[in-house]
């Protein structure tokens, strides 16, 4: 048993717990039971006393009430010798009270009856004058319409006195103290403590390997993410944690798990496929630098060839510096977003910008690029900067894409707090099984049958990033050889 576990500390607890609860109930009953106990032990002194008290009263309406037919009362009541000269009137009712007397066992109780002053009258035959010094010492004489209770000790043994005022002879007042011993309450009460203290520990028992068997079942999940992260290697993040018939907080770290495997998953394929095309993307403009270096120099040529070789290669050169310029970029738009300078601006002045160096690209081609601005105020948070690298990078697609002559048309539509900017052109179209992957990384589609269209395949993968940090949505439209529509949805403040 590895005792560093959480399955250990957890059904530690569990049992901890479940033994104070145990504990606590067992001695809530012991308390209860031993209150019962005592108030139905007083209520049989009690009912002796009663008895007593009738019996006395019986001698006293036969015999009379003078002195000496009170004091053979009261020992012919406890069981002692006595004589009285109309004895033979109450022999009917000694008998009577003989049967009584054994059946509620006062020949084992201590009895004493005092007068007023605490003098004795009578006391049962069992109590030595030894035992009748140390009762007279330890009980409370009790007072006119008073009962007084109170546990003592004689000889090493524990009692339960009863102190009780009588009205008898004439109204005259007696007290009359009977003890009787508490063993069997005391042996009753320590049976039935055995008996719910010994199970405690199985009870506790059990209960440590239910909680284990109850934790375990809890921890699964938690095995199978360990088992699991044991298993994955980078060849195969496919696999992922059940996540079915589990707690909540259990599901919520086995799919706060599977989530992290599937973006692991997601950034292999993407280094994966990064690196391929990156190694593809660098091997074609410097398999052409080496072939036309390797041909210029098989043998001597003209300046101009020499000078032709360099062109080229500065050529390929710089759309590799533009290639890596753009993953550089795109890198720190994904992982490291918090480089951009976000501050108030001007959407109206800052699409005017747009559109008066928009024209300037078209020029080339012939084709006429037209702007709609709608009425009022219009402002947003951004980075001027990589915002207006987004339209650029559109702007650039539609002029590659539109045929000389073309038209391009810039339009902006409000609605509510988001501001709607459409570039639509009159090109070539997009295919409609590319429009899924035109944001993917070196896709081209089209571009690539183009030589004069051709790119890296890394802007409509940069117009994207900027703009889900900007928190804005594009959403594209085409058909093919009537034109593409793509429309930046801006959030507006």
């Amino acid at each position: 048993m590895k005792f560093n576990t959480i399955r250990f500390k957890i059904s530690l607890l569990y049992t901890t717990i479940l033994g104070i609860v145990v504990i606590i109930y067992t001695a809530v009953l012991y308390i209860t039971l031993s209150y019962n106990l005592y108030d139905d032990f007083d209520r049989q002194l009690m009912d002796k006393v009663k008895k007593i008290e009738t019996t006395i009263d019986s001698y006293l309406n036969i015999l009379g009430h003078d002195e000496q037919s009170l004091f053979f009362s009261v020992k012919k009541a406890l069981n002692l010798d006595a004589q009285h000269p109309r004895q033979h009137k109450v022999k009917d009712l000694e008998d009577f009270w003989l049967k009584i007397y054994h059946s509620l066992q006062l020949g084992k109780d201590y009895i004493i009856v005092t007068d007023r002053a605490g003098r004795s009258i009578a006391r049962s035959a069992n109590l030595s004058e030894q035992l009748d010094t140390d009762f007279s010492k330890t009980v409370k004489q009790a007072g006119m319409e008073k009962t007084v209770t109170a546990n003592i000790k004689l000889n090493d043994l524990d009692f339960r006195v009863l102190s009780v005022s009588l009205n008898i002879n004439n109204n005259k007042s007696y007290n009359i103290h009977i003890a009787s011993s508490l063993k069997s309450v005391h042996d009753f009460m320590i049976t039935r403590l055995y008996y719910r203290i010994i199970p405690i520990p199985f009870v506790l028992l059990c209960g440590y390997f239910i909680g284990l068997i109850f934790v375990a079942r809890m921890l699964k999940p938690v095995a199978e993410v360990t088992a699991l992260a044991e298993r994955i290697t980078y060849k195969d993040l496919s696999q992922r944690v059940n996540t079915k018939h589990t707690d909540d907080e259990m599901q919520a770290l086995a799919n706060a798990f599977n989530d992290m495997i599937a973006r692991l998953e997601k950034s292999f394929t993407y280094i994966a496929e990064f690196s391929s095309h990156v190694s593809h993307e660098l091997k074609t403009p410097l398999a052409i630098i080496r072939g036309e270096m390797e041909l210029c120099l098989k043998k001597k040529r003209k300046s101009q060839e020499y000078q032709r070789v360099l062109d080229v290669s500065l050529e390929e050169i710089a759309r590799m510096l533009k290639l890596i310029d753009d993953l550089l970029l795109l890198t720190r738009l994904d992982y490291r977003p918090d480089f951009l300078s976000f501050k108030k601006i001007d959407v109206r002045g800052f699409l005017r910008e747009i559109h008066e160096q928009s024209k300037i690209l078209a020029v080339k081609k012939n084709i006429t690029v037209t702007m709609r601005l709608p009425k009022g105020r219009m402002a947003a948070y951004a980075d001027t900067i990589h915002l207006r690298r987004l339209f650029f990078n559109l702007l650039d697609n539609a002029v590659k894409f539109t045929s000389a002559g073309g038209k391009i048309a810039i339009s902006v539509k409000r609605e509510q707090k988001k501001l709607l900017i459409s570039i639509t052109d009159t090109g070539t179209g997009i295919k409609p099984g590319d429009l899924e992957k035109i944001f993917d990384k070196f896709f081209c589609g089209q571009a690539r049958m183009q030589s004069d269209a051709y790119g890296s395949g890394l802007g409509l993968s940069i117009v994207q990033s900027i703009a889900k940090i900007h928190k804005a949505d594009i959403d594209v439209k085409s058909r093919i050889g009537e034109g593409t529509t793509f429309t930046v949805i801006l959030p507006l403040i």
